[in-house]
């Protein structure tokens, strides 16, 4: 390609050609110039897009580390933790094999008693299940003395309430086998511990 400043007028045959290269140099001028500019805003826009990625590369980077400072002292404060509820889990631990060692010498001392309280079940008192024995019927019934007082008690008051017939005071019907006693003549202690003195 020929340089544009090389050229002469003397060059062209005549003037209107001269006009026509001029115009068209001029346009080719403007036609460089706008891709200068052109080249120019792109470069710049290049540029801001260079700068905008570099600040948002920082801006992760930044985030990046802060996070990862933070999952240290999360990881740091969780060990703790940890580290905590496992001495609380083995405290635990021995305290529930205290624990069922203890249940377990219960389960054989209460085993013995109920054993013990099945030897005497014929002992205890036929109404309140609470009671030892100390009363005996004629009819071979054995109750505690309260039991048998509050028996002929509603004995009595029912025979009162009733009034169809003329009751005897002092007289019930045996709580298990519904046989008549009299209180003073068909009942008498007994004796189930230690001798009288």
């Amino acid at each position: 390609m020929t340089d544009i400043s090389l050229l002469s007028s003397a060059d062209f045959s005549d003037t209107s050609d001269s006009e026509a290269l001029s115009i068209g140099l001029e346009g080719l001028r403007q036609h460089i110039a706008k891709l200068r500019w052109s080249r120019r805003r792109s470069r710049n826009k290049k540029k801001q897009e260079m700068a905008k990625l570099k600040e948002l590369k920082e801006r992760y980077e930044r985030d990046y580390q802060h996070e990862l400072h933070q999952r240290e002292k999360d990881k740091e404060s969780w060990r703790r933790t940890f580290a905590d509820k496992d001495k609380e889990t083995k405290t635990l631990k021995r305290e529930t094999a205290n624990l069922r060692a203890q249940a377990k010498q219960l389960r054989i001392e209460l085993k013995a008693k109920t054993n013990q309280l099945q030897r005497m079940d014929h002992l205890i008192c036929d109404v309140c299940y609470d009671q030892e024995k100390c009363r005996v019927t004629r009819c071979g019934h054995g109750f505690c003395a309260s039991c048998l007082s509050a028996w002929f008690n509603a004995a009595a008051e029912e025979a009162m309430l009733s009034g169809g017939g003329v009751s005897v005071v002092g007289e019930a019907s045996c709580p298990t086998c519904r046989r008549k006693l009299d209180q003073t003549d068909d009942i008498w202690p007994i004796y189930l511990s230690e001798a009288v003195e």
